[in-house]
């Protein structure tokens, strides 16, 4: 509506005030005018590190979009317009071969990643609202792993990173109206780039297997590491300065082999990993004489679930509580993704304190390799 408030005459004749429609005065475009990610500490950009964020693991996400006129200053009453009369937009990934991502993004705030009138004129992560501004902002988004099955234990399979160079990330417009879109369309010719693009990995935390004296603690190297597509293979994820673990009452025990009965071998323990590595865990087990060797897998508890809970011979009394980091389970016995485990051999060598390393046939560590599954 358009009102005069003239009053004055004209031709010796007065004019009155009056109201008349003029119609909507609609935005002329959008655009992104803030938009970050946030990754926990020990996983952020400081100190010369790259930020990143694992599959499945939560982070912060927010986003700013405004509805603008031609000379790009906001259009305040765009939030006010009827339903019908407003842009949908929804949130857009793409890989670097343009095959859709979306579908693994996730967040319970932000429900079906779509926005419409409801959405705008909320206001943003510092507290300011504004009816031009589709303002969002969450602390749980994250890209979801690539699941293999439907059915029987949760299994996934690992692929990226996905970053800047392997992917896109943006938004675009779903529904258009009076021909309103971005100013700018440079994701996929169809939506708008986010000016910060996030770091995505498929993450495990791996425990080396090991062998040593029956009478004595073994220190077992742990690492965290992620999958690196153009290697086709798991590197250590040297940026990573957060994932911690408890070993205490967070652990399972398989007996594998003992020639004396069940080991009591227990993990011993705590710590985080530095530029993802860390040997500060051990394993020890009471023999129960001299001549008492054993090989055991144990389990160091990640998450609420994981294949080995329940299953014959595991022994998970000592498993009850866990570190609640199931984005570093992983499928290791082609069982479903579970927690990270080590065989370890007690008694593997034995003999002249002299020799340094002998390996007894029968006893070397089922699994071979640094590290190897």
């Amino acid at each position: 509506m358009l009102t005069s408030q003239l009053q004055d005459t004209y031709y010796e004749m007065t004019v009155n005030p009056a109201t008349v429609p003029v119609g909507r005065f609609y935005p002329a475009h959008l655009a992104l005018v803030e938009d970050n990610y946030v990754y926990p500490s020990g996983q952020n950009d400081q100190g010369g590190y790259t930020g990143f964020g694992y599959m499945n693991q939560g982070i912060g996400h927010d986003f700013i979009v405004e509805a603008q006129n031609g000379l790009n200053e906001p259009t305040s009453n765009y939030g006010l317009f009827a339903e019908a009369m407003m842009v949908e937009i929804d949130y857009l990934a793409i890989d670097d071969e343009a095959d859709e991502l979306t579908d693994r993004m996730d967040s319970v705030k932000w429900g079906d990643l779509s926005w419409s009138k409801i959405d705008w004129g909320q206001a943003d992560a510092n507290g300011v609202a504004s009816n031009a501004r589709l303002a969002q902002y969450t602390t749980d988004f994250m890209m979801q792993k690539l699941s293999t099955n439907s059915v029987g234990n949760y299994t996934t399979t690992p692929d990226g990173p996905y970053n800047s160079e392997k992917a896109e990330f943006g938004l675009v417009v779903s529904k258009i109206v009076d021909n309103v879109n971005f100013n700018t369309l440079d994701l996929d010719d169809r939506g708008v780039k986010f000016t910060q693009q996030p770091d995505f990995r498929y993450g495990r935390m791996s425990l080396q297997d090991i062998g040593g004296n029956s009478d004595q603690d073994i220190d077992i190297p742990l690492r965290t590491e992620f999958w690196d597509s153009a290697e086709r293979s798991f590197i250590t994820n040297s940026d990573d300065r957060r994932s911690s673990y408890l070993s205490n009452q967070r652990y399972c025990r398989q007996t594998l082999w003992s020639n004396e009965g069940t080991s009591n071998a227990s993990l011993v323990g705590n710590g985080a990993v530095d530029e993802g590595l860390d040997d500060n865990l051990s394993a020890t087990h009471t023999a129960n004489s001299t001549t008492h060797r054993s090989q055991v897998r144990l389990w160091l508890r990640q998450g609420t679930t994981s294949p080995q809970v329940g299953e014959s011979g595991v022994d998970c009394s000592n498993g009850g509580s866990y570190t609640d980091q199931p984005w570093l389970q992983y499928n290791w016995r082609n069982v479903g993704d579970e927690d990270p485990s080590t065989v370890v051999t007690f008694g593997t060598f034995r003999g002249n304190d002299r020799i340094i390393f002998r390996g007894e046939r029968g006893f070397l560590p089922i699994k071979t390799g640094f590290f190897g599954r």
